[in-house]
């Protein structure tokens, strides 16, 4: 019998101890290969399973919060499919896209363990730092063999790097806080300053300088009164208008977005399509397709199909690049209601995360929300997977007090 419960017990920790590197893994490749995260997020959650206690764990996660809310979303998408105007493959490619968000309730438990969240989030900015590493190389000429065509990024398109970088040096910021030592403050604020001088200088995201800025200006309202908050925020703004002054990319990025707005605005022809034409083009039509069908939309998948049906429209797209009107399109109010008040949920229970996340996973909401406006980031694969990975991250223990035992 003790031999036995002995076995048991190796097994289990065998198997906690692969889960949790698997799991850092998984966070160490979120800035590299969606594939190999993706694979490394499957073997963390198969060992952790095959450790046993099997109803506890389902225990705690039908107790979660957060799985009525991705199972609010999965009926959500099973309703509409009964009066989508999509075609099957379109609606099975949807709900490809969606599973991370309908499959975040297994990945909770793997966070509750302090170890694991320590291990996971220092793994993500190492990735992170890696990743901007070997794009200064390939700027440089280094390291030139890269598959990804844009000349400034080594795995990722700018979009996606951009936030990555983003989301990164927010959370080194807060890293500087928690140091004691001046030479690890000093190496992680180096650190912060390549990775912000690669947004500004050489990434040409527009997204991610976005949330850089809005993300610096959260971390001065998180830690500061609301005197000295506006006054960071006065020598923040002189900041920024000194770097639009000295990087060329970042002055370019700027004009040319303004330009571009203006001259669509304008109803004038330019000789080549442009990010900012599109994207503006793309939600004054889905706006269109959204009054049409305002209540409960077209049905689940059914965007790109609706869309090809616009009379005139040269532009053809199966993304808005816009996550709320990608949910307005598809489900009506219903949708749009659903998606705001799941970050609304997610910001108001963000006050339970326990301290040392609470300011990190908060920012990377409100960033979210602000950047749903101009992409559909829960849609596409590598901010999901950064979305869900934070979240069960931070909302794993939504209160310090609780204690959960698998064993």
């Amino acid at each position: 019998m003790e031999n036995s419960l002995s076995h048991q017990q190796t097994w289990q920790s065998y198997c906690e101890q692969f889960a949790s590197f698997s799991l850092m893994l998984a966070a160490f490749f979120l800035s590299f290969s969606t594939s190999l995260m993706i694979i490394f997020f499957s073997l963390a959650n198969a060992s952790f399973w095959l450790a046993g206690s099997l109803r506890s764990k389902f225990h705690y996660i039908f107790q979660h919060p957060l799985t009525y809310w991705s199972l609010a979303f999965f009926v959500l998408f099973i309703i509409g499919i009964i009066y989508s105007s999509a075609t099957w493959s379109d609606i099975f490619y949807t709900f490809k896209q969606y599973m991370r968000l309908f499959l975040l309730p297994i990945m909770l438990p793997l966070f509750l363990s302090e170890k694991n969240v320590h291990r996971a989030l220092n793994a993500f900015i190492i990735g992170s730092i890696v990743m901007v590493a070997l794009s200064y190389l390939k700027i440089f000429g280094y390291f030139p063999y890269f598959h990804q065509p844009d000349p400034n990024t080594a795995f990722y398109d700018h979009i996606n790097t951009s936030l990555i970088v983003a989301i990164s040096s927010f959370v080194l910021i807060y890293k500087v806080t928690e140091c004691k030592q001046w030479y690890d403050k000093l190496l992680i604020l180096l650190i912060i300053a390549l990775e912000i001088s690669y947004l500004f200088i050489f990434n040409t995201g527009r997204s991610g300088l976005v949330l850089l800025i809005a993300l610096f200006a959260i971390f001065l309202y998180q830690q500061l009164s609301t005197q000295k908050f506006l006054l960071g925020m006065l020598v923040f703004i002189l900041a920024i208008l000194g770097v639009f002054m000295i990087s060329k990319n970042f002055s370019e990025i700027v004009v040319s977005a303004h330009q571009h707005t203006r001259a669509y605005m304008a109803h004038q022809q330019l000789t080549e399509p442009t990010s900012e034409g599109e994207r503006l083009a793309f939600w004054k039509n889905s706006l269109y397709l959204f009054k049409n069908h305002p209540i409960i939309g077209t049905g689940t998948g059914s965007f790109k199909n609706e869309y090809g049906k616009i009379e005139g429209n040269i532009l053809k797209t199966d993304n808005p690049h816009n996550q709320y009107l990608f949910f307005l399109v598809q489900f009506g109010v219903l949708g749009g209601v659903a998606l705001i008040a799941w970050f609304t949920y997610l910001l108001h229970a963000s006050q339970h995360i326990p301290k040392n996340l609470r300011y990190i996973i908060q920012g990377v909401v409100i960033s979210f929300i602000i950047g749903c406006f101009f992409n559909s980031w829960i849609k596409d694969a590598v901010p999901g997977q950064i979305l869900i990975f934070f979240l069960a991250m931070g909302y794993a223990r939504l209160r310090e007090k609780n204690t959960y035992d698998f064993n």
